[in-house]
């Protein structure tokens, strides 16, 4: 199993327990941080899943109670439990082999969201195994800096403007014809065991073909 804080941290104080020993420690380590950084020493407990799929929805509700989601983007490359790339359609979706995954994940998603009779742009997040078994992980009820990934492969604005507005388009049944991908850089200290260190901002040039 695994443990984490509950008043956030994005991705700190995690914890993977393979046993009893390794589980107890974990334990109050993790309660230990928690309590220094938030003041809140509750733990959550939960399953842990190997090499795992980080896999969110994109949705929008409006004040009628109509919901969609406008397909999926992959954030699985992640460094330290943080999102590094994102990309759509997702390539564990894009197998034949879960080739209904994306239908019912969605359909998930949107019962979520219809259960809390939800009105904005959100996201709704969760963990898939290799065998095509998916887990709820959270809602991040606002725009997430990643949204520009749907738009691009959809059309579909997914911004403050629209939230609470009626949908417009179908939620995505099917793979977009094209892609979108959003690339985060994080500049490391190589001597410095690659500590994030802030450096200033260069000139970026993408690699190109011919």
């Amino acid at each position: 199993g695994g443990g984490e804080r509950p008043a956030g941290g994005g991705g700190r104080g995690m914890r993977v327990a393979h046993n009893d020993i390794s589980l107890i420690k974990g334990y109050h380590t993790a309660r230990g941080e928690a309590e220094k950084a938030f003041g809140n020493s509750g733990v959550y407990v939960e399953k842990y899943i190997e090499n795992p799929h980080h896999i969110e929805f994109q949705i929008l509700g409006d004040h009628k109670g109509r919901i969609i989601h406008l397909g999926e983007r992959d954030c699985s490359i992640q460094r330290r439990n943080q999102k590094v790339v994102e990309e759509s359609p997702s390539p564990l979706l894009e197998n034949p082999k879960f080739r209904k995954l994306r239908d019912r994940m969605g359909r998930a998603a949107i019962k979520i969201a219809e259960a809390a009779n939800y009105t904005n742009a959100g996201t709704v997040e969760f963990i898939v195994d290799n065998d095509g078994r998916f887990y709820f992980l959270e809602v991040n009820k606002r725009i997430q800096v990643e949204h520009p990934v749907t738009e691009e492969v959809t059309g579909s604005r997914a911004t403050p403007s629209n939230a609470g507005s009626t949908p417009k388009t179908p939620s995505i049944t099917s793979a977009p014809a094209r892609g979108g991908l959003r690339c985060i850089t994080s500049p490391a200290a190589a001597g410095s065991a690659w500590i994030p260190t802030p450096t200033p901002a260069i000139p970026f040039r993408p690699p190109t073909t011919p």
